[in-house]
């Protein structure tokens, strides 16, 4: 069974200073259940993170949409794993009934790895991109990325 997205994604538009990017802060928290439905490996993305949606050129928007439903979530999570501020995310094992055991931070393949699984989680559902799409946006993170991991 895929992996899960839980939660839905709640957004306001946050004013980025002098940088005039457009950027968006999470009302809520959005989890990741990373590998399968039932994993106890949980990426949980908290309220106030931020994000940018997907950084695609705008000479290449018409081909990979920059938000769409399911992409802005799968985004959102790529975005908080490549900024790498933990007071925006956890990465943890849960267990029940002990306490969750924390993982470290992801590498940049290892978060360009969950991005293409979640981007194929929600094209499950109809709600993200198409096959095409997904390997575009999987591909260009991975040649084009390398700077923004942090």
């Amino acid at each position: 069974m895929a992996a899960r997205i839980e939660g839905p994604l709640d957004v306001k538009f946050r004013h980025n200073g002098p940088a005039r990017r457009w950027e968006w802060e999470l009302n809520g928290d959005l989890e990741y259940r990373v590998g399968s439905a039932q994993s106890s490996r949980v990426l949980t993305i908290h309220e106030g993170a931020t994000t940018d949606f997907a950084s695609v050129p705008r000479v290449v928007r018409w081909l990979v949409p920059n938000w769409s439903r399911g992409h802005a979530m799968t985004a959102t999570i790529h975005d908080a794993l490549y900024r790498g501020d933990a007071a925006h995310f956890t990465y943890v094992i849960k267990k029940e009934n002990q306490p969750d055991e924390p993982l470290p931070r992801p590498t940049r393949k290892e978060a360009d790895d969950i991005y293409r699984e979640a981007n194929n989680v929600v094209a499950g559902f109809g709600r993200g991109l198409w096959w095409w799409q997904r390997q575009l946006a999987y591909w260009g993170v991975r040649t084009f990325g390398r700077g923004a991991y942090k």
